[in-house]
């Protein structure tokens, strides 16, 4: 009888910037915001991995280096400026510079979600492809994201039903395509990896200050997501 198999990844884990790009000419400081990686996520993430023996995909650098949600040909890939940071690193980089960092980096990530999908499938099984990301309470532009958390989607289907009906039940506010509507955009490791294959997913954002306390934050969504995923 078939499975279906969860497959988790963090896309944004990661603040690490390699030593030959110099920080991308941004201080620690910037670095250790949102513009650079998804606070609480990885640790997140790697809880479930391990706690329900699920196979789990991990960004290796920053966003800021190359974003792996994003496709290889789109701007948005390697960010000039995010949240009206500029990252000098990135401004007028070569088009042998911007292939050299898609091939170290970006391209063997989406090769092993690809491998994996291929995998399950190629075992008769059924696999679901979630996402987990965090965005940051507020922009620089003053706009808030009242959301705790918002489940990203492309169609209603049951598994998206039951994901928001459990999410609901938390009694925090849970956005439908808050902050980022999923179906205005054909981008994002769902796009790139699920679409094609027409294998369920969802991608989860999850305001950073859920993890200012970060064991407590990573605990409290692991109970959450845990009850998703078993039901998945």
């Amino acid at each position: 009888m078939s499975k279906r198999i969860v497959i988790l990844t963090c896309e944004h884990a990661t603040n690490f910037v390699p030593e030959k790009y110099h920080n991308l000419g941004l201080t620690v400081e910037e670095l250790n915001t949102h513009i650079a990686y998804d606070k609480g996520c990885l640790e997140l993430t790697k809880k479930l991995e391990k706690e329900l023996d699920l196979s789990a995909f991990y960004g290796q650098v920053s966003r800021l280096v190359v974003d792996c949600n994003r496709r290889p040909e789109e701007d948005d890939c390697i960010l000039a400026v995010s949240d009206n940071i500029k990252v000098p690193a990135n401004a007028d980089l070569s088009d042998a510079d911007r292939i050299d960092r898609l091939d170290e980096f970006y391209y063997p990530y989406h090769q092993q979600i690809s491998d994996k999908l291929n995998e399950v499938i190629a075992n008769g099984d059924e696999p679901f492809l979630f996402s987990i990301h965090g965005y940051t309470p507020q922009l620089s532009d003053g706009i808030k994201r009242p959301w705790e958390a918002g489940l990203l989607y492309y169609q209603k289907t049951d598994d998206i039903n039951m994901m928001l009906k459990v999410l609901d039940n938390t009694n925090m506010n849970i956005g439908r395509n808050e902050p980022y509507d999923m179906r205005k955009y054909d981008t994002g490791v769902c796009a790139i990896q699920a679409t094609p294959l027409s294998i369920s997913n969802a991608l989860l954002e999850i305001r950073a200050d859920e993890f200012d306390n970060m064991q407590a934050g990573v605990d409290k969504w692991s109970d959450i997501l845990k009850k998703i995923i078993n039901n998945i």
